[in-house]
């Protein structure tokens, strides 16, 4: 986790799988807007503060990639296409791990609210349909997750 006092390094896109792979924050590539393009963040998830993502974005917080959770050791990744960029995002920071895959908007859900507010969430105002099952990760039904 980066203090005030910390710089996020700005690395090129080559670079970006290390960081990746050892849950840093990292910056890459520039946008028309002046932000950057591919960009790796630790986000805080409830009052606790307990619980922390680690969220790597391609474009803005309106396309999260890949998100690794540590309390589940699990890693969630963006199934759907946005464009050439992203998708070369993509596969420049794919982890090397078993990944559940979701659409943009369960990502971004998940980016802001985790994985079990997401889906009272999405149960509370039935936008999750019947035929719709999500495979949690094999160490939440080891205990491990909370």
């Amino acid at each position: 986790m980066n203090t005030p006092k910390t710089r996020i390094p700005r690395i090129s896109t080559k670079q970006a799988r290390q960081y990746v792979l050892r849950h840093e924050e990292f910056n890459s590539g520039t946008s028309g807007k002046g932000t950057y393009s591919l960009y790796a963040r630790w986000h805080t998830l409830g009052p606790d503060e307990l619980h922390r993502l680690y969220v790597v974005y391609s474009y803005g917080t309106h396309f999260p990639i890949y998100i690794f959770d540590p309390k589940a050791e699990c890693w969630y990744g963006n199934k759907d296409k946005y464009s050439p960029t992203t998708s070369r995002h993509q596969s420049a920071t794919k982890p090397f791990s078993d990944i559940v895959w979701l659409d943009r908007n369960d990502m971004s859900l998940l980016a802001v609210y985790g994985f079990m507010q997401m889906m009272v969430l999405k149960v509370d105002k039935g936008v999750m349909g019947s035929n719709e099952t999500y495979s949690l990760p094999a160490v939440w039904w080891r205990g491990k997750a909370v």
